[in-house]
């Protein structure tokens, strides 16, 4: 909890101190008292587990491999903590397990006299900023020794955060690196992304063709038109009445979330189709027209 320290009738001067509660002592029993335990029958869950079919179909939406995961260290926000005033470290630590609303319902409920928790709340803000701004160097020190291997919305999302948390000279010249890292980052994960795709469709691996180019490493960027084409081509011949109702949904479903859905135009249904098949052409008719065009025939 929060404790002032001083006369609740001085305007200046509020110095914030937090006691940690006592902890309730558990009330355990004894090994004697415990009911002993039911033994597992047939019905044991866990063994029903064992005998539950795996399901063979993939999952719903195709994610490709990431990189390294951000990892930073907290040394620049445990250096903004330590060089604070004995007395200011508490309210800190405060400020980083919640936040600024609920220290505001936390001094309510102490009944301050109006007006007391005014310069209480304006430090806590001025403390965030720079909590804050600690954890985004931290974050940017640890993408810069990883800046060939970070992955890349992680890199994206702390080079975004820059202009709010970068104020040093320091920061501000490591937000300006790591700028210039992103733009490099992104033009060679556009050339492999690209190759991934051709290099699938080379090898008539047309489904993995379809995942990838759903997943550019940049938003709206487009494939090749000569890529673009040949991604067209080999879709709409996959969909054909030789293929099993499993692999023509596959194929359908990759098709649904790339950026040649409006182009493909299937050839034929499977010859045969199931209640299964049937769901999965409902479910995927609005983003695939090709679906709804081949059914209406």
């Amino acid at each position: 909890r929060i404790e002032i320290i001083g006369s609740a009738k001085s305007e200046a001067g509020v110095t914030t101190s937090l006691v940690s509660k006592k902890k309730r002592k558990r009330n355990d029993r004894s090994k004697g008292d415990r009911k002993p335990s039911k033994p597992r029958g047939k019905t044991d869950r866990r063994s029903d587990r064992k005998t539950r079919k795996t399901s063979t179909r993939r999952p719903k939406s195709f994610q490709p491999p990431r990189g390294k995961r951000l990892k930073a260290k907290r040394k620049n926000r445990k250096n903004f903590i330590n060089a604070l005033p004995e007395l200011h470290r508490p309210l800190a630590k405060e400020v980083m397990s919640g936040s600024i609303p609920k220290l505001r319902q936390k001094l309510k409920l102490m009944d301050l006299p109006d007006g007391f928790d005014e310069p209480i709340l304006a430090f806590a803000e001025e403390l965030t900023r720079g909590i804050k701004s600690a954890e985004w160097l931290d974050k940017a020190e640890a993408i810069n020794e990883n800046i060939g291997s970070i992955d890349l919305q992680d890199f994206r999302s702390v080079v975004a955060a820059s202009s709010n948390f970068a104020k040093s000279p320091e920061a501000i010249s490591l937000k300006e690196k790591l700028e210039a890292g992103l733009k490099i980052r992104i033009e060679k994960e556009l050339e492999e992304w690209i190759k991934i795709i051709k290099d699938a469709l080379d090898e008539g691996k047309v489904v993995r063709a379809l995942n990838f180019s759903s997943r550019p490493p940049k938003a709206g960027t487009q494939l090749p038109e000569e890529i673009s084409k040949e991604l067209v081509q080999q879709a709409s011949a996959a969909l054909n009445s030789e293929a099993s109702p499993e692999r023509w949904g596959i194929v359908a479903e990759a098709v649904a979330f790339s950026p040649i859905r409006l182009k493909v135009t299937p050839i034929s249904l499977p010859s045969r189709i199931d209640e299964e098949f049937g769901k999965i052409l409902k479910k995927h008719s609005d983003r695939f027209p090709g679906i709804t065009t081949l059914t209406k025939e």
